[in-house]
């Protein structure tokens, strides 16, 4: 990393800010209240989803039908998942105890002495 000396001797990026806030040249960037204003809009759109009492009732789980078709299919759909999350999981576990037991096999053979050693 260069250590650049300006003309009054100061180094670096930092004195130049320091010096540009000390003139009073050193403005706001205008991407900075373009951020401001996107996130505005943001919370006042969330603000207005959440304000739709409407939205609440969007299936008819949450609304009340639970032995229509879509419940039922959405039910289907939730243990559906839950079975491939679960086989996931099962299967990483297993490949875990399966390098515990591998290594702690490892080190009883390492730890017993081998018959070719014994003879000698």
């Amino acid at each position: 990393m260069k250590n650049w000396i300006n003309s009054s001797g100061e180094r670096g990026r930092l004195a130049r800010i320091r010096r540009r806030l000390a003139d009073g040249t050193l403005r706001a960037r205008p991407f900075l209240r373009i951020r401001s204003c996107v996130s505005l809009l943001i919370e006042a759109c969330i603000l207005a989803i959440l304000a739709n009492p409407a939205a609440a009732h969007a299936c008819s789980a949450c609304f009340g039908q639970s032995d229509s078709a879509m419940a039922k299919g959405m039910n289907a759909g939730i243990f559906a998942l839950l079975a491939i999350i679960g086989g996931v999981l099962t299967g990483a576990a297993s490949f875990f105890v399966f390098l515990a037991r591998r290594s702690s096999a490892m080190e009883k053979e390492q730890k017993t002495p081998s018959p070719e050693t014994k003879s000698e």
